[in-house]
């Protein structure tokens, strides 16, 4: 079948997706085709990705054709990374009669919802996102991954669903303000990222992981959950395997994650990025075993690595204001702003990476799963001292005027501000979405839990609403032109092998005492690497390096003038972090991540990608008035289904 000018090979596989479907009112138009070029072409791979016609829907993903193709038959689908379980499902779907030999993964996910309809998401394992517009039923069936790896943003806009993978491109759909949301910008100043169900521009949702969204002409838009994590175990009887089993099984686990050819590891200071490290070591230790590169960053102080064999190369990277510079200069194009000290080691590793390597492995997960983040043991100890009746209540309440909540506890461990500093900085456009605590939307289960079940319930929490901060790697190599990335513990078996332990495992340490991340740490032959400080590190720049940046920042008249804070307060919270009265380094980072937001992303609307917005109009306009819009004349993409 003849293919349209610029066009990939039909193995192509796009990392980006986005479209239209009418929920009601006049079909397709020429506009809807003009905005969804201009919506490719804002992309991150806009070049590899072609727009689709089919009936009440235009979709944009996969083979690369700037000329729109009339999808012939019942499904249309574009799909964004892969389905890591596709041999399965293909050998299951022709077992049952479906076509073979299905050669893409677009054709088993076809296949798989004709088959099974809706509930062919719970089936998918791996990093995806997808849209399927069903014309007979007139239904578009979107889904996302079981962790959030790829990234879905929609709008529903009056007769129309819009959506992109991309939150910079979806704000390209005519319709689509750019305005921020208040409720989510709050949420940003408590935890350094925007909530995992919803982006920082209003009216703007993320579809949540493990979610489909169903919309259908005339009837609107239904979010349904496929899939979440397994209950941990209940305690183990005397006979069960103890916790040697369970990190020798760990081990195991992570040796098999290891692939071949040149791989990087990014140490983050945590005990499964180390795990990952020996294991790939391990690798390479084979006589054809990997290439394997470790990137870890330097710690002044810090014991040297032990001798690596020849095909592992350490490299020591370093972390300092030039890199945080390079941070900020992400934000515009990431679309969101993203104040986590996290991501600074993320991105000076990632930076590091992309000149030595093709692909990492990342850590993301493991630390939630395996209950290794030092803010769990600071919560179990806060939430003991809540539980002892000899203790007086905290004297930070939020807005609860009684006793301090066990969500509040949870909040002191991981804001960036607490409820009463975030009501004395903020300004007029604010007050509004303080009505609640951000702490709240967390829900009331962690109030009846004992210890040991909350600290649990923390980890889920963290791997539900943190996701953004969990995350943060994939969105910083995918908008930063990094190496690919894979993510061995957010592995669909891996992930519920680990979530499904005794937390009494998980926590044991080897002389078998209880402390975080006792199961992964315990399994490691050599020390841990040092956990960098960053939040140290970023009091100093703020008062040396990035000074300047800063306080040039806050007292400009675009931040004075958006009425989101109480300028007085700003002032003095910047002159008691330079006069080292008080280190408020966390909080003045966030502030100048949300202000780069505000100026590159905001007030400028970013420059379309390089493939050429008008160049492409008016290649379609050509098309229109030649007739290669109608019915069987573009027959030639590949990104429809085949005949019902």
């Amino acid at each position: 079948m003849p293919g349209f000018p610029g066009s990939s090979p039909p193995t192509a596989s796009a990392e980006a997706i986005a479209g239209l479907f009418m929920l009601q009112g006049d079909p397709l138009g020429d506009d809807d085709v003009r905005a969804a070029i201009r919506v490719r072409s804002a992309l991150a791979d806009g070049g590899r990705t072609g727009i689709v016609s089919h009936d009440t829907a235009l979709l944009v993903g996969g083979a690369g054709s700037a000329v729109p193709a009339r999808a012939r038959g019942r499904f249309a689908v574009v799909l964004a990374g892969r389905l890591a379980n596709a041999d399965a499902l293909r050998a299951e779907l022709i077992a049952l009669g479906a076509p073979g030999p299905m050669e893409h993964d677009t054709d088993v996910l076809r296949e798989a919802v004709r088959e099974w309809g809706e509930a062919a998401a719970a089936r998918f394992t791996g990093a995806y996102a997808f849209a399927i517009h069903d014309a007979e039923t007139k239904t578009l069936l979107c889904g996302r991954d079981r962790f959030g790896l790829q990234p879905f943003h929609y709008v529903h806009l009056r007769d129309r669903l819009v959506f992109a993978s991309d939150l910079a491109a979806i704000a390209h759909w005519p319709g689509v303000r750019r305005h921020a949301d208040h409720d989510a910008l709050t949420h940003y100043l408590a935890f350094g990222f925007c909530p995992a169900d919803h982006a920082p521009l209003r009216g703007v949702q993320r579809l949540s992981p493990a979610h489909t969204l169903r919309a259908e002409r005339l009837r609107g838009v239904r979010v349904t959950r496929v899939w979440t994590l397994p209950a941990p175990a209940p305690h183990p009887a005397a006979e069960a395997p103890g916790p040697d089993e369970a990190r020798a099984a760990l081990r195991r686990r992570l040796d098999a994650a290891i692939g071949d050819g040149p791989v990087g590891v990014l140490r983050t200071g945590d005990g499964p990025s180390d795990a990952l490290a020996e294991a790939a070591i391990r690798a390479a230790h084979r006589a054809d075993g990997p290439e394997v590169h470790s990137f870890a960053i330097h710690v002044e102080g810090a014991t040297a690595p032990p001798v690596a064999p020849l095909r592992v190369r350490s490299h020591a990277v370093r972390l300092d204001a030039a890199s945080a510079s390079a941070a900020l200069g992400l934000i515009p194009r990431r679309g969101e702003p993203l104040a986590t000290p996290g991501a600074l080691v993320e991105h000076a590793l990632l930076a590091a990476a992309s000149a030595e390597v093709p692909a990492c492995l990342s850590a993301a997960g493991g630390a939630e799963l395996l209950l290794d983040r030092p803010h769990y043991a600071a919560f179990g100890t806060a939430l003991a001292r809540h539980r002892d009746t000899r203790i007086q209540a905290s004297p930070r309440q939020g807005f609860h005027a009684t006793m301090p909540f066990v969500r509040d506890l949870y909040g002191d461990c991981v804001c960036v501000s607490s409820d009463p500093q975030r009501l004395a900085m903020s300004g007029p456009a604010l007050i509004g979405s303080l009505l609640l605590s951000p702490i709240d939307g967390l829900g009331a289960s962690l109030e009846r839990a004992d210890a040991a079940v909350a600290t649990d319930l923390c980890a889920r929490i963290d791997l539900a609403h943190g996701a953004p901060r969990m995350l943060a790697p994939l969105d910083i190599a995918r908008h930063g032109a990094g190496p690919a990335l894979r993510t061995p513990f957010l592995d669909a078996d891996l992930a519920a092998w680990c979530a499904g332990l005794p937390q009494a495992w998980r926590l044991a340490g080897p002389d078998g005492t209880a402390r975080p991340g006792g199961l992964v740490r315990a399994a490691l032959d050599q020390p841990a690497s040092p956990r960098p400080e960053v939040g140290h590190a970023l009091d100093l720049w703020l008062r040396t390096s990035l000074r300047e940046r800063l306080e040039d920042t806050v007292a400009s008249t675009a931040f004075r003038n958006r009425d989101l804070f109480r300028v007085a307060w700003i002032d003095r919270l910047v002159r008691d972090h330079r006069e080292g009265t008080r280190s408020n380094g966390a909080l003045l980072w966030a502030l100048l991540c949300l202000e780069t937001w505000f100026l590159g992303f905001i007030d400028r609307v970013p420059e379309l990608g390089p493939s050429g917005f008008q160049a492409e109009c008016a290649m379609v306009e050509g098309a229109m008035v030649e007739g290669a819009m109608s019915e069987g004349a573009t027959s030639g993409i590949t990104l429809s289904g085949v005949a019902a």
